[in-house]
C-alpha cells in the first residue's frame, strides 16, 4: 500500500525540486530523554544515520540545529513531525549554507503514522500532478480551519498554497507585487474592468537569456480564442502556442526558445468566438540581452548602515525573489522581483526596518537557482 503525505518544505538545504530521495525512515534517538528523546537537538554519532531518512520531533531547538545534527550523522533527508495539531503543514524557516540535504515538515497526525512505519522506505519529492494549495482536480482550496474563524474561513485561500497568495488569511512578508491568482477571484466576482477599451494592447515586456515574457491587455480575454505568434527577420509568422489568460483582462505571451542577442517580433491573434472574426495586436519587437548573468554582490557598501542597499544581477524572466534573514534563520523581509527586468540592480532591504548592528544573510532566488551571502550592518 502506498500512502502520500503532504509536506511543508524547508527554506534551506537542497529543494525537493532537485530530485526525489528514497530511503528507510528512522526515528532519531539523541540519547537525551529530557525534554524529548526524539528531537535531535543533541549531536548524533557520525554515520549513525547513514543512508537513512531521519524522523524527528519538532520543539526544544530550532530546525537548523535538528537538520544539521542529522546531516552530520549521515542522513539522506529529514522529516520534522509537528508537535501541535494542524493542517496543512507549514514550511521550515532558517538559513544555513552548510546544509545540503532536503528537509520537510509533516503534521502531527502524519508524523504519528510515520512512526508506525519505521524501517519502511519513504520517498521525498514533488508531485507531477498535484499543486500546493489545490485539490486532486486542480481546484483551489479555501481556508477552512477548525474551529471556524470569522472573517477568514472560506473567504480566503488555504495557507498550503506555495508561494503565498494575496488572499490568504494572514499578511505574509513574501507576497508578490502582483495580485497572483487573486486576479481570477476578482474577475469571478466582477471586480476586474477591461484594462483598455481596445481589443488587445501590449504592456509590460521582460527579456532575458531564458526567454521573453510580454503582457497583453484586453477587454475580451475570455471571449476569444487566442494564439501567440513569433517572427524572426523576414520569415513568416509562426505560432508558438496559446497565451496564458489571467482573470478577464490579462494575457501572457511566453517564449523560451530564444538566444542572447537575437531579435524577435511578437503579436497575439484572436478569433471572436461569437462572430468568428480574426484580429491581431500590434507587433512587439524584442532584442534579448547579451551576457546577462545571475549574481549576488551583497551590501554596497559593506558594512552597511541602516539603509541596507544590496546589489544583485538577474539574467532571465523566471520567477525571482530576494529575502533578508537574521542569524537565527528568521525571515525579516522578502521582495518579489519577478518581472523587474534583467541586469544589475540594487534594492534597499533596510527600508522601513530598524536593523540592529550585526550580521544578516541575503538570499537571492531565480527559478531553481539560489545564492546566499552574509552582510554586515554597522549602525
Amino acid at each position: 500500500m502506498v500512502t502520500d503525505f503532504q509536506v511543508g518544505e524547508a527554506a534551506f538545504g537542497n529543494p525537493l525540486s532537485a530530485g526525489s530521495i528514497t530511503g528507510p525512515v528512522t526515528l532519531v534517538n539523541d540519547g537525551v530523554a529530557a525534554p524529548d528523546l526524539n528531537d535531535a537537538c543533541e549531536a548524533l554519532a557520525p554515520g549513525s544515520l547513514a543512508g537513512q531518512i531521519a524522523l524527528v520531533n519538532r520543539g526544544t531547538c530550532g530546525f537548523i540545529v535538528k537538520v544539521k545534527n542529522c546531516q552530520d550523522a549521515g542522513a539522506l533527508a529529514v522529516i520534522v513531525a509537528d508537535n501541535a495539531a494542524g493542517c496543512p503543514p507549514a514550511g521550515l524557516g532558517g538559513v544555513d549554507g552548510t546544509i545540503t540535504i532536503p528537509s520537510v515538515r509533516v503534521t502531527l497526525a502524519d508524523g504519528n503514522a510515520l512512526k508506525l512505519m519505521v524501517g519502511l522506505n519513504v520517498t521525498l519529492g514533488t508531485s507531477g500532478t498535484l499543486k500546493a494549495g489545490a485539490d486532486a482536480l486542480g481546484r483551489m482550496l479555501m481556508y477552512t480551519p477548525n474551529p471556524f474563524q470569522g472573517g477568514s474561513s472560506v473567504s480566503h485561500w488555504d495557507v498550503s498554497a506555495t508561494p503565498n497568495l494575496l488572499m490568504e488569511p494572514a499578511i505574509n512578508n513574501n507576497l508578490s507585487s502582483s495580485v497572483d491568482i487573486t486576479l481570477n477571484q476578482m474577475a469571478d466576482i466582477g471586480w476586474l474592468d477591461p484594462a483598455t477599451p481596445i481589443q488587445v494592447a501590449p504592456g509590460h515586456i521582460v527579456a532575458g537569456n531564458d526567454g521573453v515574457r510580454i503582457e497583453f491587455y484586453s477587454g475580451k480575454a475570455l471571449e476569444g480564442t487566442w494564439t501567440s505568434y513569433r517572427r524572426v527577420g523576414l520569415e513568416e509568422w509562426a505560432t508558438i502556442g496559446a497565451p496564458e489568460v489571467l482573470g478577464k483582462g490579462v494575457l501572457i505571451l511566453k517564449d523560451s526558445n530564444v538566444v542572447p542577442g537575437g531579435t524577435y517580433q511578437y503579436r497575439l491573434g484572436a478569433v471572436d468566438n461569437t462572430t468568428g472574426e480574426q484580429s491581431y495586436s500590434e507587433v512587439v519587437t524584442v532584442t534579448v540581452p547579451v551576457a546577462t548573468t545571475f549574481a549576488l554582490e551583497g551590501a554596497v557598501p559593506n558594512p552597511a548602515g541602516r539603509n541596507l542597499r544590496v546589489a544583485y544581477t538577474l539574467g532571465g524572466v523566471s520567477s525571482s525573489r530576494i529575502a533578508l534573514y537574521n542569524v537565527a534563520g528568521r525571515m525579516l523581509k522578502s521582495v518579489d522581483l519577478t518581472g523587474s527586468g534583467v541586469g544589475r540592480k540594487t534594492i534597499d532591504l533596510g527600508d522601513g526596518m530598524d536593523l540592529a548592528a550585526g550580521t544578516y544573510f541575503v538570499k537571492l532566488q531565480m527559478g531553481d537557482k539560489t545564492l546566499v551571502k552574509p552582510v554586515v550592518v554597522a549602525n
